[in-house]
């Protein structure tokens, strides 16, 4: 690649980075355990009725075991396919799920 495209692919890698992090910090923004019954639209647990342990086994061990299955699906799909239509189809994948949660 020439010195501009690189420049440019790093810069889409950086921007999808820094996207990803964003979006899976999202979900502890959306937990008050000081939060009424009432607030069960702005916060997930609320809605979930979750307590702090139950919060915790998701945040850790739930995301842990979903993201260890899904980034052994990820690796494959990237060894088989286009690794530029691979990424924008996961960066779509991925920010259509989050816009879909705040709906």
């Amino acid at each position: 690649l020439p010195p501009r495209q690189r420049g440019a692919l790093l810069l889409l890698l950086l921007l999808v980075y820094v996207h990803n992090q964003w979006t899976r910090n999202a979900l502890m923004y959306a937990v008050s355990f000081a939060a009424p019954a009432s607030a069960s639209r702005e916060f997930i647990n609320v809605a979930l009725s979750f307590d702090p342990s139950q919060y915790a086994i998701l945040a850790s061990f739930g995301f842990t075991l979903l993201y260890t299955a899904a980034s052994l699906v990820a690796g494959r799909v990237a060894d088989l396919l286009p690794r530029g239509r691979t990424l924008a189809a996961a960066l779509f994948l991925w920010s259509a799920a989050i816009a879909l949660q705040t709906t």
